[in-house]
């Protein structure tokens, strides 16, 4: 993401491509062809660990690829020029790629908010986005005849269990905060406390089957963790960020996609547990956001790229790795289960080497033996 100096095509790159590759990801799985493993096909994350955060995060790249190209690229530009062809070409594909991996995730949550967050950057940039009213309005009626022509897709949209879950959840995690309202239950002590404080009907809704680590809301996350002081301090610290986002948002007018990608995140962070992927991508956009610009804007210098080059390459490395790592967990798993203990056990070992430096896949492999 960068100033208004750059065109909407070299601004929106990174999103573009990190979108597509999500979307391409997504459909394969949905499909059965599962990349990483270790996934529910109907409901495609194994990307991100979780369908709905899945969903989430291709939300936030859809309001900062949109708010990029609309705000970027001069609004003035006629339909025959090249930077116009490139708005809505950009812009077509990004929200292509974003609603084909919010609709495949199946997430209720995700659909409402891609929609407002379309609904919010077409209203907040009339005079741009008048040629892209009837793509984007094509695209999420697509998506929507998919959800619903979808049989999986359209059970998993229609299916209220989750909801009630969710909700007698929320009241137990509620009544815990209650009796805690000083200190909270302590950082990470949702799961020891919630065997004391579950009932009857929430064991009956949910089958009783697992113990919910997160009681699934931002707030009574906080609130569990360090009860009202520090919902005050995380209150405050909110309404500071606030203040200081209207003053950068009327300096730099591009930086709405990404702090309307940083609310979408909060939003659903209201109604589900705060996961990795869209918790960074949305600490990062508000570094983004609240950061101020350098006082000179010069170049990095040499070392600071060979570092950044370096860092890069050992994440590449490490990903490249762990991904390989997965594959051959699954594999051993798929061995273990069709009766070949012997390569199910080799390929389990081959995994724990591989990923030495992750506990849990040497954790995995042990259990497995």
């Amino acid at each position: 993401i960068r100033d208004t100096s750059v065109t909407g095509v070299q601004t929106c790159a990174l999103p573009i491509c990190v979108a597509i590759g999500l979307a391409a990801l997504s459909v394969a799985e949905r499909l059965g062809h599962s990349v990483i493993g270790g996934t529910e096909t109907t409901r495609p994350g194994s990307v991100l660990g979780n369908a709905t955060d899945q969903g989430v995060v291709a939300v936030m790249l859809l309001a900062v690829v949109l708010a990029v190209v609309l705000v970027v690229v001069p609004a003035e530009a006629t339909p025959t020029t090249g930077a116009d062809a490139r708005r809505r070409a950009v812009a077509t594909l990004a929200a292509a790629c974003c609603l084909v991996t919010v609709v495949v995730s199946g997430s209720r949550g995700a659909l409402v908010l891609a929609v407002l967050v379309i609904a919010c950057l077409l209203v907040g940039s009339r005079s741009a986005a008048r040629r892209l009213v009837l793509p984007l309005a094509a695209l999420a009626a697509a998506g929507l005849l998919t959800a619903v022509l979808d049989p999986t897709l359209r059970d998993r949209l229609a299916n209220v269990g989750t909801i009630e879950g969710r909700w007698r959840l929320w009241s137990i995690a509620a009544r815990l905060a209650i009796d805690h309202p000083v200190l909270g239950v302590g950082p990470s002590r949702f799961v020891d406390s919630f065997a004391h404080a579950e009932d009857a009907a929430y064991v009956r809704a949910t089958g009783g089957t697992s113990v919910p680590d997160s009681p699934h809301s931002l707030v009574l996350q906080v609130l569990l963790a360090g009860g009202v002081p520090l919902l005050l301090v995380g209150l405050g610290a909110a309404g500071w960020c606030l203040a200081l986002v209207r003053r950068r948002l009327r300096a730099a007018p591009w930086l709405a996609g990404p702090a309307l990608a940083v609310a979408v995140a909060l939003i659903a962070g209201l109604a589900n547990p705060t996961q990795t992927g869209s918790t960074l991508l949305a600490a990062v956009l508000a570094g983004v956001v609240l950061a101020e610009p350098p006082a000179i804007d010069r170049a990095p210098s040499p070392v600071l790229r060979a570092v950044g080059l370096g860092a890069a390459s050992i994440a590449v490395v490490v990903g490249g790795l762990a991904c390989v790592t997965d594959r051959l967990l699954l594999v051993g798993v798929d061995d273990l289960a069709a009766g070949r203990p012997a390569d199910g056990l080799a390929a389990t070992h081959r995994a724990a080497r591989l990923g030495w430096w992750d506990a849990d896949t040497a954790l995995i492999a042990a259990r497995l033996e």
